[in-house]
């Protein structure tokens, strides 16, 4: 790796090492490390509705941002409804948090698209929304075994 004169890396990644980034990364543990960055404090244990206890297979369901059912009202919700950046996101938890920390390692956004299989546009449209989340905040999260 090539240090720049301020010491930052110039060449954070090899290529091997970013296609193999993917795989690397636990998916419960960014699943629940990404809940717990949108919903601080909440267990995911009620409905965000009418705040009946949740069935512990729709709370798993939940916390994995999967599509949620509450048999106390009926409605439907994932864990990023309610949350304006996180609306209508159909990425899986682990792509974001690699998005999230290649952004972090200054990792071009074509590097990061292609790494994650999406357009540029789509990165862009993360930069914006992770903004202010750093490498250090996504560390952790390749597989204990």
């Amino acid at each position: 790796m090539k240090q720049s004169e301020n010491g930052r890396l110039t060449e954070l990644f090899t290529e091997r090492a970013l296609s193999d980034l993917l795989e690397m990364i636990d998916r419960k543990k960014a699943a629940d490390w990404l809940f717990d960055r949108i919903w601080p404090g909440e267990s995911g244990e009620r409905c965000p509705k009418c705040r009946a206890t949740l069935s512990p297979a729709m709370q798993r369901t939940y916390r994995r941002f999967r599509k949620t059912f509450c048999s106390a009202c009926g409605s439907q919700f994932r864990a990023g409804s309610g949350n304006e950046a996180f609306y209508h996101v159909r990425m899986d938890p682990h792509e974001i948090v690699v998005i999230a920390a290649l952004l972090g390692g200054k990792v071009s956004i074509g590097e990061i698209a292609k790494v994650v299989g999406v357009g540029d546009d789509t990165i862009y449209l993360w930069r914006r929304r992770l903004s202010g989340l750093t490498l250090g905040d996504v560390r952790g999260f390749a597989d204990d075994e």
